[in-house]
This record gives structure tokens, sequence and C-alpha cells, in this order.
């Protein structure tokens, strides 16, 4: 078996994908090939061939609604990150749609992904807005995952499974979303994560969010729960929804896109340089092109589970085709810039190893 650099030692991954001993539920064949692989090659055998035509038409009959109803089709939420500007690119320039863009200003947008988003947003004449909560309320939520998430089962498999910045940031652009969908009668919330991080929900890596509610009561409520034991009172009323709210937050619709469009990095990343100008960031790490807080999530998921965040995706992403398994390993292997970890951490009130 392959030897995979954690923290400070060697440990056992496996040969076919790159999770490590140390993930949970995990066990190797004698071929040193992991449960989690064989359960997918069953899998496999068992579903019909994926054919794209056809599942692209089947998310257009999702997002095109009636005109007269609804003023948008969908929201798209927008990172500015290679994946989410090739998706915005398709559903706005390729499909027509009628898109609300809505972006996350966690504060740690790098300087590039700022650029990117205010030229890609004017290319494409898209209506475009951003959620820009207070950075108290930032502060707290990332406290709360990063020093706290242990204390409950669901919160701290949220952060492993996540991450402990990414986890917060998503409850964050979840919620806006959800919020702003139920005001502006939006039937629709698209989200450009790779097939690989839509396996996040569970240990098993089988179970899926199911749609927006979904999310919100898998992913959202534990950090309400997380907040009132630690009596964080800054951000509560951020995940709080009224009766109303959540019978009709039942009607929104969660499109994970590249579900239904097969995902291909290269190509996306040749058409969004080529039409759109867009360049990435240098200021981020292997594994982002927009956020330099993704820096000290890596740092703090090695120090305090001994395995890097984006392993169980990019696995995922290795068994599907979608990703080179020597890319997936220079990608996780790569050492986060040690300046931008100190300040990201110094900004957020953090101690680090």
């Amino acid at each position: 078996m392959i030897c995979y650099q954690g923290k400070g030692n060697k440990m056992i991954i496996c040969n076919k994908c790159i999770l490590p001993e140390n993930m949970p539920g995990i066990s190797f064949d004698k071929n040193g090939v992991c449960n989690f692989c064989r359960a997918c090659s069953a899998s496999a055998k068992k579903s019909m061939p994926f054919n794209s035509s056809v599942s692209e038409q089947k998310m257009l009959r999702l997002l095109r609604v009636n005109p007269k109803k609804y003023f948008y089709d969908c929201i798209c939420l927008y990172s500015g990150g290679k994946d989410s500007t090739f998706m915005l690119y398709q559903l706005v320039k390729k499909h027509k749609l009628r898109v609300l863009a809505v972006t996350l200003d966690n504060y740690f947008l790098a300087p590039q992904a700022q650029e990117n988003i205010k030229n890609i947003t004017k290319a494409l004449k898209v209506d475009h807005t951003f959620c820009r909560p207070d950075f108290e309320l930032v502060k707290e939520l990332m406290k709360a995952s990063i020093n706290e998430s242990h204390r409950i089962n669901r919160t701290k498999e949220l952060s492993f499974m996540i991450g402990f910045v990414c986890w917060p940031c998503f409850t964050m652009i979840g919620l806006y979303a959800l919020k702003t969908a139920l005001e502006r009668n939006i039937p629709n919330i698209v989200i450009g994560t790779t097939p690989g991080q839509l396996r996040q929900k569970r240990y098993d890596l089988v179970s899926k969010y199911k749609g927006a509610f979904d999310s919100y009561n898998s992913m959202s409520l534990p950090m309400l729960n997380l907040l009132k034991l630690m009596k964080y009172k800054h951000g509560q009323s951020l995940f709080k929804l009224t009766l109303k709210e959540k019978l009709k937050a039942l009607r929104v619709r969660l499109i994970p896109f590249y579900e239904y469009i097969p995902y291909q990095e290269e190509k996306a990343l040749e058409l969004i340089q080529e039409e759109l100008g867009w360049q990435r960031p240098k200021s981020t790490d292997s594994c982002s092109t927009n956020c330099e807080l993704n820096a000290l999530g890596i740092v703090l998921h090695l120090q305090r589970f001994n395995i890097h965040p984006y392993v169980i995706p990019l696995a995922h992403d290795i068994r599907e085709g979608i990703l080179k398994r020597e890319d997936a390993l220079k990608a996780v292997n790569e050492s986060q810039n040690p300046n931008t970890v100190k300040e990201v951490a110094s900004r957020l009130g953090i101690e680090i190893q």
C-alpha cells in the first residue's frame, strides 16, 4: 500500500482511492482496496449507464419554471471559484435561465476571487447579491466549529466530514440563500459542489443531502444546537425559521449542478479562462480557487484528525473516474503557506499549534 503523509507521520491508504486507515468505518481487503471502493464498484454494476444529455434535460425541466409566477428560475450559489463560475456560465449563457447569483462574503475571499466575481457577473449581465454577515458572527461560528464541535456527536461529524471552516460557511450561505428564496419567491437553489462533496452527510459516504430543508435540518440546526450549548447568542437568530418558513422551505428545491452535468475540470477551466477571463488566485491553497480561509481549515484538520479534509470528496471523484489519483495525492500533500494560515487565524482569534 502507498503511504500518505499525515501530521508528521505516515499511514496506510487505499490502493485505489486515497482514503487513509483512520477514516471512520474503513477496512482493507488483501489487495489494499478499501470497503468504500468495493461498495462503489458493486453499486456501479447495478446502475444504469450515465447519459449526460438525458440528465441535463432532467435538470432543465426542474429549473425552467412559469415566468408569470416566478421572476427568477433559480438562485445560483456563486463563490467565484472555478466550479461555480463554470456553473453560472452554463446556467446563464448556455441555458438562458433567469438567475440570481448569490455570494457569501466571509471576509476571506482572495483579492483575485473578488475581481473574478465582479468581472464575470458583469460580463454575464446576471443579477448578483452579496451575503455579508457581521464579522463578529463569522468569528463566533468559526470558534464554535473549531473549538467546540467535539461536544455534540453530530457537530463533531460535520466538522470532520465538511471541515472546521467550510461547515460554518456552508451554514451561512445555505441559510441566506434559503431565506432569500422564501422572501423573493424563488423555487430553486443551484449549488456547484463537486460530486464528491455531496457524499459528506454521514461517515458512511453514501448519505446525501436531499433538498434545501434537509440541508437546513442536517447542517444548520446542529450549529444552532452548538451555539445554544455554548451560550453563543450572537448567531442564534440566523438559524431560526418560523413554522411558516419551514413549510415554505419544503417546496424549495436544492439542485446539485454536477450531479446532472458531467464534471470535467480541465474543460471547465479552459472555457472560463478563455470566455470570461477568469484567473486563478495566487493566495489560496491547492484545494481552493476563491477562499484564503481554506488553508487554515486544512492545517486544523491535519492537527485534530490527522487527515486532510479533502481526501473524502477527492476519493469519491477518483472512484468515479473524474480525477486522477496522482493529482489528488498531489493536492492533499501540498504544504500550506504558513504566513497565510497565521494571518487568517489571527484575524479570527484562533490559536494554532
